[in-house]
């Protein structure tokens, strides 16, 4: 390869042959041969491509690694342009100009490539180097292509990386404050509206407080294929944090096209999540806000989406809410709501009120239930509907229920020779806590005595159907207190609770008692399921019970008790214990 016959470099086109040289200069040749050679091998050892152009943008060099990344011999090379070559008109135009460039100026170039070879996209780094003869004239550009494949995608997913959350894949926040911003301006300049929609998970802090943040990322990523699949081409999902999502829509009409949209996603969520063979049911809260953008930054659509949707879990979760300026108002008040709840029981600002449950038999009490109440620094007595969403939402509610428990055990303990029970709600963050059942014990040994009690859950608390829940409701079975279904018939899938749980009272929703005087329907319902719960050996509550007359029906159909303002609001339980006394 040394050898000068075997030389890269192109005979020069002006045939005149070398002078002879005198025989004292045989040295020196040889040290030029020598020269050659080692160039020669540092050239071809090199892994960056590299050959020379003549004036005529042809090709007089070419070293081995082009030939052998390419697959062409030397022969094919030497004396051709690079569109006989075979490459595309265009692109050898392109790179021809650049030569010129370089011959005209003599001033270095730079610039990166992408081309296919074989079956691979690859990148390089090309730079042009002018080469000038003795009379200091650009006679040949050489040409170093360095092949940056693998940097180039290191920086695209160094890109993506910052651009896209690595769990689910969608668009990250940065990536949704640009989106947004484009929307913007486009408004701006098309004077079209855009849609804002947040998306929050419900009760997903149930999911990765029982199941782990495995499951919990599992759940995300699934949600991420859900959103994904009701959106348009071209619409941007993002995950903006934890387990909230935003949409963002362009050039939408008017607010119904993102309620549309957002009533789809609702329905999606409702299918549950299958993990093993647990069944996973996540429901979804959205806020949306549309807007001409005129006088809005992201962050301004971002809070008021956010915003509404507080508002869309106010109202229960699992719908969608729109904003408007009213909303602001809502908001401000729940902050301020969530600060004073934390110092709420460090200030002792809580209180148990308890209501009468009557045998509708007798017309006696037999139960009360115990309800939460909050003295608040501003004097007002706040009911728990008040504040109670609060209380779930920031995790008081465990806290809360944890303080409860030795207030209604001493109670039921008090009660129990006037055979009274007390019932007590249990949130179903309170199902996953995994002290329940020693607080219980606790509170139960520190009251002493034989309390009768009874815990109230929704349907919605029994959707987790996981190992902490199952083993709480049992570890209650065990110690004698019953449960009760609250608000029955409000929920999902009540049969499938009552075949797999162990249900002992069923309490009819006040939505089924205010029409049961009124609506045939309405009574039938509520008498059918009466009638499955006799069936399954359970006991009928009839709540919101206001007049005689839904008493009566509501015994005429085998409720067994009744609860409600016809027998009195919540009370102290010093009122409780002075009807006790009154009635012996």
């Amino acid at each position: 390869m040394g050898d000068v016959a075997e030389s890269r470099f192109a005979v020069p086109s002006n045939g005149g042959a070398a002078a002879a040289a005198p025989l004292d200069l045989d040295d020196r040749l040889g040290a030029l041969v020598a020269r050659e050679s080692l160039i020669q091998v540092i050239l071809d050892r090199t892994a960056d491509s590299i050959v020379r152009f003549d004036r005529d943008l042809r090709y007089d060099y070419v070293n081995d690694p082009t030939l052998s990344t390419l697959g062409r011999p030397i022969q094919d090379w030497i004396g051709q342009r690079q569109v006989e070559l075979g490459y595309d008109p265009a692109v050898a135009a392109e790179r021809e100009e650049r030569l010129r460039q370089v011959f005209r100026t003599g001033v270095e170039a730079v610039y990166e490539d992408e081309f296919t070879v074989g079956v691979e996209q690859r990148w390089y780094e090309t730079k042009l180097f002018p080469q000038r003869d003795a009379t200091g004239e650009v006679a040949h550009v050489i040409v170093v292509a360095r092949n940056i494949t693998d940097r180039k995608r290191v920086e695209a997913d160094l890109v993506r990386a910052a651009h896209h959350d690595p769990l689910t894949g969608l668009a990250n926040r940065i990536a949704l404050i640009a989106e947004i911003d484009r929307a913007i301006a486009d408004g701006r300049r098309t004077a079209a509206c855009m849609a804002v929609l947040l998306i929050d998970l419900d009760h997903f802090k149930l999911i990765n407080d029982a199941l782990g943040h495995t499951v919990g990322d599992e759940v995300l990523v699934e949600a991420a294929d859900r959103l994904q699949g009701c959106v348009r081409e071209g619409d941007l999902v993002a995950r903006h944090g934890g387990d909230e999502f935003v949409i963002v829509l362009h050039d939408v009409a008017g607010p119904e096209e993102p309620l549309q949209l957002a009533r789809t996603i609702v329905d999606a969520f409702r299918h549950p999540l299958v993990h093993g063979a647990t069944n996973l049911s996540t429901t979804a809260s959205i806020g949306i806000t549309v807007t001409d953008a005129a006088d809005r930054t992201a962050h301004d659509l971002i809070r008021e989406a956010d915003t509404a949707m507080y508002v869309a879990k106010k109202e229960g979760r699992d719908t969608v809410a729109l904003f408007d300026q009213s909303l602001h108002r809502a908001i401000d008040e729940r902050l301020r709501l969530a600060n004073d709840l934390r110092s709420a029981l460090d200030r002792d600002e809580l209180t148990m009120w308890f209501q009468p449950e009557i045998d509708l038999a007798s017309g006696t009490m037999i139960a009360t239930e115990a309800l939460l109440r909050w003295h608040h620094p501003s004097g007002e007595l706040y009911p728990a509907a008040r504040f109670i969403d609060v209380a779930t939402d920031t995790g008081l509610i465990v806290d809360i229920g944890t303080w409860a428990l030795p207030v209604i055990c001493r109670q039921a303990a008090r009660w129990a020779r006037h055979g009274v029970a007390v019932r007590f709600n249990l949130a179903a963050r309170q199902l996953l806590d995994q002290d329940l059942l020693a607080n219980l014990d606790a509170a139960l040994a520190e009251a002493g005595g034989s309390p009768r009690l009874c815990v109230e859950i929704t349907e919605t608390a029994l959707l987790q159907d996981i190992a902490i829940v199952r083993d709480n409701l049992a570890g209650l079975t065990e110690r004698g207190v019953e449960i009760a279904i609250d608000d029955f018939g409000t929920g999902y899938a009540s049969l499938t609770y009552l075949r797999r749980y162990h249900i002992d009272v069923i309490k009819i929703d006040r939505s089924f008692i205010t029409a049961i005087t009124t609506s045939e329907r309405d009574r039938r319902l509520s008498a059918a399921i009466v009638a499955l719960a006799h069936l399954l050996d359970m006991t009928v509550t009839a709540e919101g019970v206001e007049t005689a007359e839904q008493a009566a029906v509501a015994a005429s159909i085998g409720c067994a008790s009744a609860q409600g303002y016809l027998y009195g609001p919540a009370v102290p339980p010093e009122q409780i214990e002075d009807l006790l006394q009154a009635r012996h």
